[in-house]
């Protein structure tokens, strides 16, 4: 369990100096504290314990104008516990087939261990969003790449999703109910890793996979980067370029080493025509992929 002492060894491990608490956590780069509160609050939900200084340290990252696509509202809890309330008695991996169900259209379906599984129906706490990763879609043109919270405020007939947002979703709703799950964050593609003891399994609501899986999921950080990567590119495509400025900037914040967001911030300062700015974020692009050759 996590605890303000243990914490604040994490902390000092991290960046030296003594102890400390939720007000010195002021001058703390977001990227490490991303690192240390979520995953701190990761053990937290499986343990069903809370921590003031994670609330503190989250706070002061949404004063930065970092959004939280991991959090855990009531309604997520409501809807992740209308889904399983059927099967209350039921093995882990049986509760996490059923959220991952609940997710995806209900005539979509897929395989695992021989049986067929189809999208949950909207009597049985069903969502049924379909995937569409259209940028010009109403929602997206107002809000950039939604969060697990949005999608659950907005009407079913205006929803559809990215594989981002089915897997921020999935992973908060399967936390909710003390799954540990993260999300797996690559260039082009997103998904879920959920782990039951020893044991972990993909599910994709893109891709309509459930599976036995080895691989490792992303740390939070770099989803999370990812997600405001997502969100900018959406605010660019529809000239939102202001919107996608901070985004990318704070996806940057997140993952400085991603020669990717670097020239998109680029391109987006070279649209708003400041051409010195892009030009620097050009260089810093190309300086990173050439470290990494």
């Amino acid at each position: 369990m996590i605890n303000k002492l243990s914490l604040n060894r994490e902390i000092y491990r991290a960046f030296g100096g003594p102890r400390t608490d939720r007000q010195k956590l002021a001058g703390v780069p977001a990227a490490k504290l991303w690192d240390i509160v979520l995953a701190s609050r990761l053990r937290e939900v499986q343990v069903g314990s809370h921590n003031p200084i994670t609330a503190g340290a989250l706070a002061r990252l949404r004063q930065a104008g970092f959004e939280d696509p991991f959090e855990i509202t009531p309604e997520i809890i409501a809807q992740a516990t209308k889904v399983i309330a059927k099967i209350q008695a039921k093995p882990r991996l049986t509760k996490a087939l059923w959220l991952f169900r609940s997710v995806i259209p209900s005539r979509s379906h897929f395989n695992f261990e021989g049986v067929t599984y189809f999208g949950l129906r909207e009597a049985e706490g069903g969502l049924s969003i379909p995937y569409n990763d259209n940028s010009d879609l109403p929602l997206r043109k107002e809000f950039g790449n939604l969060l697990p919270k949005e999608m659950l405020s907005f009407p079913r007939t205006e929803l559809f999703a990215v594989c981002l947002e089915y897997s921020f979703l999935l992973t908060a709703m399967l936390r909710s109910v003390g799954i540990k799950a993260q999300v797996k964050a690559a260039d082009f593609h997103a998904y879920v890793i959920i782990s039951i003891g020893a044991k972990r399994f993909k599910a994709d609501a893109v891709e309509l996979k459930f599976e036995p899986t080895t691989e490792r999921p992303s740390p939070d950080r770099i989803s999370a980067a990812m997600h405001y990567c997502f969100k900018a590119d959406a605010f660019a495509l529809v000239g939102k370029y202001q919107e996608a400025l901070f985004c990318y900037d704070r996806a940057l914040e997140l993952k400085p080493d991603s020669p990717d967001f670097w020239y998109c911030k680029g391109s987006v300062l070279k649209e708003l025509k400041r051409f010195d700015e892009a030009d620097r974020c050009f260089e810093r692009a190309e300086q990173i992929n050439r470290s990494q050759v």
